[in-house]
């Protein structure tokens, strides 16, 4: 996923290439610690439903504040890590762009800059820097994050929805065995 192609595309030193798996890495870690939060509101409510349905004594408060304590601590920190790792590395990254290009353009002959308005050309290079400065932190570790987590998610679901599955195959075959012996 993170090739030299990729490299190249977005024009990425290889710190650049880095900063992008962190910014990824982190993204995944949060959007699951996001999904851990719906697990601790499912818990509630299974709790809550048993309570109602089945009579059962309503669940204890220190448990679900206890996890819900544990899920705003990790929810800051990977959020923290997350917004570290897409945004305030990007900026070494975008520095070091921009010092490259001064050093590009100073090597250029004098006579380059007299055949171009220099208003134009600092317009577009700055213009050009700060596009790939915004796909660089907003962009990439969300977008690439997003897709690892999604397929985390989806592999998940399809691993439940398989457990269901064949417990509802095996129910319906010994159902299909029940009547026939009768």
């Amino acid at each position: 996923m993170f090739s030299k192609a990729f490299q190249r595309k977005y024009a990425l030193t290889d710190q650049g290439l880095k900063n992008t798996k962190s910014g990824a890495f982190w993204t995944v870690v949060t959007n699951l610690v996001v999904m851990g939060g719906m697990g601790i509101l499912y818990l509630l409510m299974y709790g809550l439903m048993g309570t109602l349905t089945d009579g059962a004594p309503l669940p204890g408060p220190a448990l679900f504040l206890g996890l819900v304590i544990a899920f705003v601590i990790l929810s800051f920190v990977t959020h923290l890590q997350q917004y570290r790792a897409t945004y305030g590395l990007v900026y070494g990254e975008v520095k070091t762009t921009r010092l490259r290009l001064a050093e590009r353009l100073r090597k250029l002959p004098l006579g380059y800059f007299g055949k171009r308005d220099l208003a134009d050309l600092t317009e577009t290079i700055m213009g050009d820097v700060n596009r790939m400065e915004h796909v660089w932190s907003h962009v990439l570790g969300y977008l690439y994050g997003a897709y690892i987590s999604t397929a985390i998610i989806a592999l998940c679901l399809l691993s439940l929805t398989w457990g269901i599955y064949s417990e509802v195959k095996y129910m319906r075959n010994h159902s299909r065995k029940a009547a026939a012996a009768n």
